[in-house]
């Protein structure tokens, strides 16, 4: 059984699941540093993991992974479900340790007291928030934990609920907010210390375009100010509007590393996309037409894909097998799920 603790805060008490508490302290430390950081600071690795292997009981899941972020920059992890990309960031921010290899933060290991993840600001893929507090509630017990006087915690609050578009919403309990709001809460909570790595896992998940804006303009301005972040997102959308570089998680390791558009041209080159989408899985007969001309399946039979140089010479080949199975086609340039996808290989 969770242990319950109680937190106080404008006059009453809210309850805490312990081992939730406990888990975001030991990321965070007892106190996050403030001050403007010196030249050497700003030029120095946000995070360097070097030949790290880390995985869950006798699975391994990432295997020699190198990867660094630089402080000011944004680093995307994409890749298919399973490839690593959120234990990469799990052992980024200290949630998960290594098995072997060497993990730096800020130029700290984790391991020695010092160095223990108090530069790093996480926002989990699940809101790591109090429901039964307000928005600024919230904010005060994360500004207590990180920033030292009032005045400074009180400045830093207002920013975040300005900068979040927040103030109107301060006082509503977050358990009544959409997800959405949350969102936009948890983004702040990450943002509250003078963090030197912000590491996000999928933080623009079911939102709409006004907070994917927001969140993307709050993760630009923290990479402004020499933050480091690490992301992990399949909205391409937003990766390739404040990413700086993309690096392709697969099978534990990185593939490829480089910008967005010159890795999916590197991987494509000239090539397109065409998708045959239908109601419902084609008839084997059907389907082994397709392999035939080198279609490959999707989304449980329901689409298939092509890529190559010339995608309406090979809808004709298959124009009379849509039409009979009340299908659509549609012709497309490469985008950056779809390097994802292909595991770098230009291949459906």
């Amino acid at each position: 059984m969770p242990v319950e603790a109680t937190v106080d805060v404008a006059g009453r008490s809210a309850p805490v699941d312990e081992k939730r508490w406990t888990s975001w302290w030991r990321v965070t430390g007892s106190r996050i540093r403030t001050g403007v950081a010196s030249a050497e600071q700003v030029t120095q690795d946000a995070l360097v993991l070097q030949d790290v292997v880390a995985g869950y009981g006798r699975s391994t899941v990432l295997q020699d992974l190198n990867l660094r972020v630089s402080a000011g920059e944004v680093v995307a992890l994409v890749g298919r479900n399973g490839a690593g990309k959120s234990t990469t960031a799990q052992v980024a921010c200290g949630l998960l340790n290594p098995r072997s290899g060497t993990v730096l933060v800020a130029g700290r290991a984790p391991g020695t007291r010092r160095g223990r993840f108090r530069d790093v600001g996480h926002c989990p893929q699940d809101c790591a928030l109090f429901p039964a507090l307000t928005i600024h509630e919230n904010l005060s017990v994360f500004a207590s934990l990180q920033l030292g006087d009032r005045q400074s915690r009180a400045r830093r609050i207002d920013r975040l609920l300005s900068d979040l578009d927040l103030f109107e919403r301060a006082d509503q309990i977050v358990g009544s907010l959409s997800g959405g709001w949350k969102k936009r809460v948890n983004l702040a909570v990450a943002l509250m210390g003078d963090a030197r790595l912000l590491v996000l896992d999928e933080p623009t998940e079911a939102v709409d375009e006004d907070t994917r804006l927001l969140i993307g303009d709050a993760v630009r301005n923290a990479a402004s100010d020499g933050t480091g972040c690490l992301l992990v997102s399949h909205d391409d959308r937003f990766v390739d509007r404040v990413a700086d570089r993309i690096a392709l998680i697969e099978d534990g390791c990185v593939a490829l590393e480089g910008c967005g558009k010159d890795l999916v041209s590197q991987t494509f080159g000239s090539s397109q996309f065409l998708e045959l989408r239908f109601d419902a899985p084609v008839g084997w007969e059907d389907a082994g037409r397709l392999r035939d001309v080198a279609f490959a399946p999707a989304d449980n039979g329901t689409c298939w894909r092509f890529v190559g140089c010339d995608p309406i010479a090979q809808a004709r080949l298959v124009e009379r097998l849509v039409e009979r199975n009340a299908g659509s086609m549609t012709v497309r340039r490469p985008v950056l799920s779809d390097l994802a996808k292909s595991d770098g290989r230009a291949s459906p």
